[in-house]
């Protein structure tokens, strides 16, 4: 009994050990948090007014792809692009909507494919505004909330949907199914109670950030330049062999699923769109990835196929969502070139690649300007 009592009274010493060690943590975090979140829990953090410069190379590859300095801004709507214009309720408004490739978090100010894209339409069109409101990491999960929170108070006439490179293996359920689901399955309790304290709490916050960065190296989007040279030396065996590709095989189906949740969130997000008379533009996510010789390297991408195939799944459900709600849809999937001078990773471009993205992206959107928004013609 003796010995009960003692374990007892460490387990409620340790217990309040913990508890007063978070609120101290949780104190120095409110008072200097020396990570930016830009999400906590469930809502949207925009970095207001700052200023982002990257003086040092961001690769150890001899002839890298960034520029030695990269500055990146967020105006006093923390979007990167211009401010708001004095004429802005008569202007043409259009805002960029996506995750990291749509941001282009190192590619510097004035460079961004949306950037390249305003350039071309303000050729064509008057008091044109557009707004790169992309922001790394984010999935249709994190559109929804900035569609909510923010864009629809701006009244923008077009928003541009960049979706499906971050969607691939989360099937967070929505509140709604939270209240169905909370009965049957403890984890969606647990997922739903760490949002909720991470609404009000740094620390939780912080935590679920790391899990969520976590994820995003689980799937492969996180940022690393790459030297494709490399892959010279790579055992397509590897890659080829029956057990490799049963797996990969496992994986397709397994995605089918989570992209039958992303078919959803896509209508969410057109929904919204329309009922505050916005007109979405689907754009579908492009990628280092495919059955393809690259014509600067000469590396055979033949064991990336698999990769290409699971990214596809949600690419199709775009098409098919755009089709179904007759919406425009811009292919950039199809349409952007599979070559290494594009891109520095899988999934993000060079700022050749982005010049290049905003060129397919303007050939096929003007003319459906034209046809829609006229009376801002020059």
């Amino acid at each position: 009994m003796y010995r009960l009592n003692g374990l007892l009274k460490n387990f409620i010493a340790l217990l309040f050990g913990i508890i007063f060690a978070f609120f101290i943590v949780e104190g120095a975090l409110r008072i200097y948090n020396p990570i930016e979140l830009r999400v906590k829990g469930d809502k949207i953090v925009l970095p207001v007014n700052k200023k982002y410069v990257f003086k040092k190379k961001l690769s150890k590859i001899e002839h890298s792809k960034f520029d030695e300095i990269i500055v990146h801004t967020k105006n006093s709507l923390g979007f990167r692009g211009e401010e708001p214009p004095i004429n802005f309720l008569n202007s043409l408004k259009i805002i960029t909507v996506g995750g990291s490739t749509t941001e282009c978090t190192f590619i510097s100010d004035g460079k961004t494919w949306t950037d390249v894209l305003s350039k071309k339409l303000k050729g064509e069109f008057r008091y044109l505004w557009m707004n790169n409101a992309g922001f790394d990491g984010h999935s249709t999960f994190g559109h929804i909330v900035l569609m909510e929170d923010y864009i629809v108070k701006l009244k923008p006439d077009i928003v541009l949907f960049l979706v499906g490179a971050n969607d691939q293996s989360i099937m967070d359920p929505n509140e709604q199914d939270l209240e169905i689901l909370r009965s049957k399955y403890v984890f969606t309790s647990v997922k739903s109670f760490f949002k909720s304290m991470a609404n009000h709490s740094e620390v939780f916050a912080l935590g679920l950030n790391i899990y969520r960065y976590w994820k995003a190296v689980q799937i492969g989007v996180e940022h690393a330049e790459f030297d494709f040279n490399n892959y010279k030396r790579i055992d397509l065996n590897r890659y080829l062999n029956d057990d490799y590709l049963k797996t990969k095989k496992q994986s397709l189906e397994a995605s089918k699923v989570y992209a039958e949740e992303f078919r959803k969130r896509l209508q969410k997000l057109i929904k919204i769109s329309t009922n505050n008379h916005i007109e979405p533009v689907l754009i579908t996510q492009p990628a280092f990835y495919g059955d393809f010789i690259d014509d600067v390297t000469k590396v055979d991408f033949q064991f990336t196929a698999i990769s290409w195939e699971l990214l596809e799944i949600f690419n199709d459900v775009t098409r098919q969502v755009g089709k179904e709600n007759n919406i425009l849809v811009i292919d950039l999937a199809k349409e952007m070139p599979k070559s290494s001078k594009y891109y520095y990773d899988w999934l993000h471009y060079t700022n050749e690649g982005a010049e290049k993205v905003a060129e397919i992206i303007y050939n096929i959107l003007y003319s459906h300007l034209v046809d829609k928004f006229d009376e801002h013609l020059k």
